[in-house]
């Protein structure tokens, strides 16, 4: 196997022995399942399927340049959380049009230059779902943005590129899509010359 310059020799597999689905909904099943590692050890691992075939995060670069941030309530951590606008893909849908969606949706931002900068697993341990991150550039208002019901947002921050990095680095934004969407942006600064 080979994943990118470098190769990647096959590791010992872990095995599953009895899956077991514990829990189900329209958007996720989670698996308690029954395992054995490559030392013969017995054991657990839970695994997370999502039904969406993938998610879509999309940074929105303004005219000026500076960066759109959502602050959404998460429920898992009881915490607003600064991210970049993100969502569920379904099946026969582009990854871009899904981007282009979420944008609009949670901004009210539209944008007719959009960029591909990566697509990566947000948590291979446990799951196996692709996040495919876009870089919508010139974005502008174009209407009232349109969460979902069950999203909770409160007011935006812009941001220049600097301030995100700092906010990154001082533990303000945490969410994993949303630092790895500002990597890859931030490196194409320097390296897409």
């Amino acid at each position: 196997m080979m994943r990118g310059a470098f190769p990647m020799a096959r590791p010992k597999q872990i095995i599953t022995d009895l899956e077991h689905l514990v829990y189900t909904n329209k958007y996720v099943r989670v698996y308690d399942n029954q395992v054995t590692f490559p030392s013969n050890v017995k054991g657990r691992y839970l695994k997370f399927d999502w039904t969406a075939p993938y998610s879509v995060g999309v940074l929105p670069v303004l005219e000026d340049g500076r960066l759109y941030l959502v602050r959404s309530f998460r429920y898992a951590s009881d915490e607003i959380s600064i991210e970049i606008p993100k969502g569920y893909g379904s099946e026969g849908v582009a990854p871009a049009d899904v981007a282009i969606r979420e944008l609009g949706e949670e901004t009210g931002l539209s944008s007719n230059n959009l960029r591909h900068l990566a697509s990566l697993q947000t948590d291979a341990a446990i799951m196996n779902h692709l996040t495919h991150l876009f870089e919508a550039r010139g974005c502008r208002p174009a209407f009232t943005s349109r969460p979902e019901e069950t999203e909770v947002f409160e007011s935006p921050i812009i941001v220049a590129p600097d301030e995100a990095i700092a906010l990154v680095r001082s533990n303000t934004i945490t969410d994993s899509v949303t630092v790895n969407a500002l990597l890859f942006f931030y490196c194409s600064i320097f390296y897409d010359k």
